[in-house]
């Protein structure tokens, strides 16, 4: 009797599992289907963030006939998660044009994946983010490599050999430092000169009192100028009024905020901002990644690509070229909010 009652219960699983095999087959990510749709996620950190409608606005001046479905979520809830589930799970989304921070991405990562699914965020800044999943990819390069490309650009193309550094005095200040500095070594030139700030020596003007006197008679061709957006404005002020930007000094920083707060004081020179391109000239620099996500989805599917796997293929085999989009930005060039310059037609440009 015990052994026929464990039969029973062995049979009754086994066709369980079976009927459930069969009634829930393992279905592979969909096909896209026409028309396509680019899903675009685009989140914020606080009420009256103005970020998502900047990108946006940018993401719609690149559009042309491909329909946008967007969805604004905050950055630390599960409607992001249930927003890429929504659109992932639409066989018309070809690709997903976000999230905006690094935290998300980490987030919806393994859903790229899982889904197949291309997803180019434009202004998550985090270098690990392209290792988290093979569908995923960014715009901006990490600061570190940002340092490196302004200091290759500052002498191998203006030639440059000579700069001051005016930093925070703080771990972020240091890291970027170091590795301007190795990178500087390493091609010849040198820094003459460094300068730790915080933000009291800001409100009470003594960086522009150490800046004026100790940089009087110093020799120097360069300045790197590292910030937040959140202190540029006293911080171009200090420097603009110790009188350190001399005659033909070029100005190099790791956020273009720089030079649009140097650009707004009076009295100001202009013309050292004359060779800003175009394109990106009164343009916020969140509306241009905007713009350029798009351009590149655009791009791919004016070339005839209509499936996720070919988009990624695409994508996959366009990374490492240096291909101009529309605003004279490429995936592999870091877009100018942490950068003062772009590529246009192979070419690194001067954005002051």
């Amino acid at each position: 009797m015990i052994r026929k009652t464990l039969l029973l219960v062995v049979w009754l699983t086994t066709s369980c599992m079976w009927w459930y095999e069969r009634e829930v087959p393992h279905e592979p990510p969909p096909k896209v289907k026409l028309p396509i749709k680019v899903g675009v996620i685009l989140t914020y950190n606080e009420t009256g963030d103005s970020l998502p409608q900047i990108v946006y606005d940018g993401i719609m001046a690149a559009a042309n006939d491909v329909r946008i479905e967007h969805h604004i979520v905050p950055l630390d809830s599960i409607e992001l998660v249930h927003t890429y589930v929504e659109l992932a799970t639409d066989v018309n989304t070809i690709a997903i044009l976000g999230p905006l921070h690094s935290k998300a991405c980490k987030w919806i990562s393994p859903l790229s994946q899982t889904y197949e699914l291309p997803t180019i965020t434009p202004t998550a800044v985090d270098p690990r983010i392209p290792t988290l999943s093979s569908y995923l990819y960014k715009l901006y390069r990490s600061t570190w490599a940002q340092m490196v490309k302004l200091a290759e650009y500052a002498i191998l193309t203006c030639d440059i050999h000579k700069f001051v550094a005016i930093i925070p005095s703080d771990r972020y200040g240091n890291l970027l430092l170091e590795t301007f500095r190795q990178t500087v070594d390493t091609l010849g030139g040198e820094i003459v000169k460094i300068f730790r700030y915080d933000t009291k020596m800001l409100e009470d003007g003594s960086l522009k009192t150490t800046l004026h006197y100790e940089l009087e008679d110093l020799i120097y061709e360069g300045i790197l100028i590292v910030g937040y957006v959140s202190i540029m404005r006293p911080l171009a002020y200090a420097v603009w009024g110790s009188g350190a930007i001399k005659e033909g000094v070029t100005i190099l920083s790791n956020n273009v905020w720089t030079v649009r707060e140097l650009r707004d004081i009076p009295g100001v020179d202009n013309t050292i901002f004359a060779a800003l391109p175009w394109e990106v000239k009164n343009k916020n620099p969140f509306w241009i990644t905007g713009y350029t996500a798009m351009q590149i989805v655009e791009d791919a599917l004016q070339s005839g690509i209509s499936t996720r796997g070919k988009l990624k293929e695409w994508l996959d085999t366009h990374m490492n070229e240096s291909l101009p989009y529309g605003l004279g930005l490429s995936m592999q060039v870091v877009v100018p909010q942490l950068h003062i310059y772009t590529l246009r037609e192979g070419q690194i440009v001067k954005l002051w």
